[in-house]
């Protein structure tokens, strides 16, 4: 059993452990500014979170029928394929009528999904709701419309948004980093570095690293269920239905899960006897710890991946010696002058080791995802590594003067130093908190090689023109979450810039059987736009641009049009 108690006249607690026959002190709680600056670190992150689009991490490349499509005769199965394996999860065909049904047979290899559609008997337009998880353990989700005979209005399957799941996610997910590497990484640092070993003093930080241990294994349950939810687009209200444990538990991150609550088990083992078997333990832990990591997540997925999961793996061991070495260090502090400060000298000399690894492995993880320099600014996943690396040199800075500056004054007795220390320990406890908050965030963010399969393609140039009027077209390729972009210049016969109350633009192939599709441009700064443009994968189009120049004034501008790279 574990309980909690309180002393008169005295703001600390302890904890009894049942069968440890050992009473542990709570630390001290954090002083008031660092505790402020952890909240509200926090909410500028969940403020983040909450107001920037949610991403997926496998990118669809190609349909059949082509989005957009327009068919004569209904289509006896649809294909989808992907840029890397993916698991299929659910789909629904919404007709015109608003009837949902679910495709009559599927097969899957990879990332290529074919689906075979039950009659189809309504003329109109059809969507396809579609949903898999991705190589890297994320859910994608999407629809593809296509039509047969025309196209028409598209019926709404009111499917209403789950509020707050994205923030359970990301609070699950922190809560499980907190477990692993300040919980764990802690147990792991006592083991490595002979702390809690029998005959020495009793570790206050014991009892912290417990309900830290405690912690993780409740958030490994609850980030399972969450996965489930998110996986399927259900609401929290399903979170008893035996499908959403079932798909979490078949996926890369039920056993990144898995192996993150063996090892933190591990964990509590270690801390719950002292001795050998403890310290073998906790380094077994650690171990699983780093295959937990490298089992699942968009780090591990990277190609080559026998360069991305070792070096994950040794990424999150180090991480977790780092970090997990705050507390026994902080907890060995607070003990009288005389109390034997071992652990500080091997941490002086463990933890050169460990940056490096980190360093080495974080350097080449970096690589395998970035595909050049400017991604680091002009993409989301950039821009959260960029915090985090910041961050990362501010800890690293706090480091270096623990080791160098106050750790011999501290070896030689002076009690200045060690309380000089102690809260340079607690600001990187602060840190390092805000660091795994960043990280957690990149659950919501795909790496930017993902986002070059859908950037490649080369932008599209066509000029029309008439004794009238002339016009410039640009179709730019998809670019992050959208679809292509057609950006339109207008111009009078003298080349001078055409000004337009309306503008629309006709697709047609006549010889594909595909009718005139309409589409209305938007004005914008220097021309017209029409954004999110899906067609038909054909290469060639004829192309009629309609340009209401004023109410009795009209001008058509007819051409060709090839997509063709």
């Amino acid at each position: 059993m574990i309980h909690f108690g309180h002393r008169s006249g005295s703001r600390r607690g302890h904890i009894v452990a049942a069968g440890s026959g050992q009473s542990c002190r709570v630390a001290r709680h954090l002083p008031n500014r660092p505790l402020l600056a952890i909240a509200g670190a926090l909410f500028l992150l969940l403020a983040l979170l909450w107001s920037s689009p949610l991403w997926a991490h496998a990118a669809l490349v190609a349909t059949q029928p082509a989005a957009g499509a327009v068919l004569a005769e209904p289509p006896e199965q649809v294909s989808l394929t992907f840029n890397e394996p993916v698991a299929p999860l659910r789909f629904q065909l919404l007709t015109p009528g608003g009837r949902a049904l679910e495709p009559a047979a599927l097969r899957h290899q990879g990332g290529e999904i074919q689906l075979r559609l039950p009659p189809l008997e309504e003329q109109g337009s059809h969507v396809l709701s579609w949903r898999v998880v991705s190589a890297d353990g994320h859910p994608v989700g999407g629809s593809l419309l296509f039509s047969i005979g025309q196209a028409g209005a598209v019926a709404s399957a009111g499917e209403a948004a789950h509020a707050g799941r994205s923030l359970a996610l990301w609070l699950a997910r922190l809560a499980v980093y907190a477990g692993l590497f300040f919980g764990l990484g802690g147990v792991a640092f006592r083991a490595l570095s002979a702390a809690g070993r029998s005959g020495e003093p009793s570790d206050p930080s014991r009892c912290a690293l417990l309900g830290l241990v405690l912690l993780g294994g409740a958030a490994v349950v609850l980030s399972l269920g969450l996965f489930g939810l998110d996986a399927l687009d259900l609401g929290f209200g399903a979170w008893q239905t035996p499908e959403v444990w079932q798909v979490a538990l078949h996926s890369s991150v039920g056993l990144a899960l898995a192996l993150a609550l063996a090892a933190l088990a591990l964990g509590l083992a270690a801390l719950w006897r002292a001795g050998k078997g403890s310290r073998g333990a906790g380094v077994l832990a650690l171990a699983l710890l780093g295959l937990s990591l490298a089992a699942s997540g968009h780090a591990s997925v990277a190609p080559p991946q026998w360069l991305s999961r070792p070096a994950v793996w040794l990424h999150g061991v180090a991480v977790a010696l780092w970090l997990g070495s705050f507390l026994p260090l902080i907890a060995q502090l607070r003990r009288p002058q005389s109390a034997d400060l071992g652990g500080l000298q091997r941490f002086s000399r463990l933890i050169p080791f460990a940056l490096l690894g980190l360093l080495v492995s974080g350097g080449v993880l970096t690589l395998l995802q970035l595909d050049r320099f400017a991604d680091l600014w002009s993409t989301a996943y950039g821009r959260v590594l960029l915090a985090k690396l910041s961050l990362v040199a501010l800890l690293l800075a706090l480091g270096a003067i623990n080791r160098y500056r106050l750790t011999p004054r501290v070896l030689n007795g002076e009690e200045p130093a060690r309380q000089s220390m102690r809260r340079v320990l607690r600001l990187e406890l602060v840190v390092a908190l805000l660091i795994l908050a960043l990280v957690a965030l990149w659950r919501f963010t795909p790496p930017p090689r993902n986002l070059s399969l859908t950037m490649t393609a080369p932008a599209v140039f066509s000029q029309l023109s008439s004794s009238e009027a002339s016009a410039e077209l640009k179709i730019l390729p998809a670019a992050e979450g959208q679809g292509r972009a057609l950006q339109l210049r207008l111009f009078a016969a003298d080349q001078t810039p055409l000004a337009a109350q309306e503008v629309h633009v006709v697709f047609a192939n006549e010889a594909a059987g595909i009718e005139p599709i309409r589409l209305a441009a938007t004005a914008e700064q220097g021309g017209w736009q029409i954004t999110a443009l899906a067609l038909p994968e054909l290469p060639e189009w004829n192309v009629e641009v309609e340009v209401l120049v004023s109410d009795f004034d009209r001008i058509r501008l007819r051409g060709e049009l090839s997509l063709s790279p």
